[in-house]
């Protein structure tokens, strides 16, 4: 067997979709909701939100998580924190520039989080700021 240095592991999400009938994560952090239709699972990316029937969690391990069922969707939810002044003037330039968000939470005086699908996500990582 080969050693692999740990500097060389893999540290990100993966999620690998089987069929309609089973995922799997590696590397995630929290089961945040548990239900038969709705399964989210956070990771240090993103969040993975799995829509489906009769969903139940196959295995959980220290570093995967397996989930069966009938899977209709699956999305990543990104979470963005924002810091600085002016935070409210940030999300009125996104909503101008069609960069849509949900779940916005002050964290802080200076300090707000947010939810971003991926293709705003996007949007916003090509965005020039002033």
């Amino acid at each position: 067997m080969i050693e692999v240095s740990p500097d060389l592991k893999v540290t990100q999400p993966t999620v690998t979709l089987i069929s309609n009938t089973f995922v799997k994560i590696e590397n995630y952090l929290s089961i945040i909701t548990y239900d038969t239709n709705l399964i989210k699972i956070k990771t240090k990316a993103k969040t993975v939100k799995i829509t489906g029937d009769k969903l139940l969690l196959k295995y959980i391990e220290s570093e995967e998580i397996g989930i069966k069922g009938l899977i209709y969707s699956l999305e990543y939810i990104y979470t963005v924190t924002v810091e600085g002044l002016d935070t409210e003037s940030f999300l009125n330039y996104l909503i101008r520039n069609k960069i849509y968000v949900y779940n916005v939470n002050r964290m802080e005086k200076s300090k707000i989080q947010f939810n971003i699908d991926r293709n705003n996500y996007k949007k916003l990582k090509k965005m020039k700021l002033k």
